[in-house]
């Protein structure tokens, strides 16, 4: 088989010689302002000119050598950046798993060539389909424009049981759990999360090692997710909320989701499907 520069050869040439090429050849080169009509041409050759090249293109972007290459060259570059990790150790841990979850998708998204022109802003992106018309039981009943008329409300049990006949809700979110936490590893630790299985032991260093209920170190420089357990302490501590008379009872929880940890470098579907039912069940 051809070496992949070999077969991308005829492409190359389907460039100089496509009339789309051409045109916007003839538009671009010429320093005056253009017309609409020809600003709409130009843009209109220029889509055509990818996606005849993306015809081509994909077929090459879904061979396994490609795949293969491809891969090869995002790990290097990975490492070469050091994206989301600080140094050749961790970043032997990250990039090649995070490259291995998400090449595939991007060569897939990449291999169709209308998709792929959208994404490079060569093309248009399609009007979105009109929303489909739900039809209105007739027994339904219409929300109401004053919303001190309750007629018709379902009536919550901890409604008319505040002090200030307001009602109250908690809105929870961002829980990030993480099942493998571990208390005493070290809170920084290169990778996008730390304070867990692999992150490796702080020893002495107690500065840099993952407490028992998280860290006090704010914002992303935490390196933690939250714990199993404390996640279940503040459940417990809600539900004591709940229709309590005397206090602020809360007539309901909203959460609002992001269950799953930071490991970006090892995620899956069922990972975070487990994750998110580890927090509402």
């Amino acid at each position: 088989m051809a070496p992949v520069y070999l077969r991308a050869f005829p492409v190359l040439l389907l460039l100089l010689l496509h009339p789309a090429a051409a045109t916007l050849r003839s538009v671009t080169s010429k320093p005056t302002t253009t017309s609409a009509a020809s600003r709409s041409t130009a843009a209109a050759d220029k889509c055509e000119l990818c996606k005849v090249v993306g015809h081509f293109l994909g077929p090459l972007l879904r061979a396994n050598l490609s795949r293969t290459v491809i891969s090869e060259v995002a790990v290097a570059g990975c490492k070469l950046l050091h994206v989301r990790c600080v140094d050749a150790a961790t970043c032997g841990v990250l990039c090649p798993d995070i490259v291995d979850e998400y090449a595939s998708i991007a060569v897939d998204v990449f291999s169709e060539p209308q998709a792929a022109c959208v994404a490079l802003k060569m093309c248009a992106a399609s009007p979105l389909p009109a929303p489909v018309p739900v039809p209105v039981p007739a027994s339904a009943v219409p929300m109401a424009a004053n919303l001190s008329d309750m007629a018709g409300a379902h009536a919550w049990p901890s409604w008319n049981q505040t002090l200030t006949g307001e009602g109250y809700y908690l809105q929870v979110t961002d829980i990030h759990l993480d099942t493998a936490y571990l208390p005493g590893a070290k809170v920084d630790c290169g990778l996008p999360l730390c304070c867990r299985e692999g992150s490796g032991s702080a020893g002495a260093n107690t500065s840099n090692a993952a407490g028992f209920w998280g860290t006090s170190r704010a914002g992303p420089a935490s390196g933690c997710d939250s714990a199993p357990w404390m996640v279940d302490d503040m459940m417990a501590k809600l539900a004591g909320e709940i229709n309590q008379k005397g206090k602020r009872p809360l007539d309901f929880i909203l959460y609002t989701g992001d269950s799953p940890p930071h490991n970006i470098w090892d995620q899956s579907r069922d990972q975070n499907m487990q994750s998110i039912h580890a927090v509402t069940a």
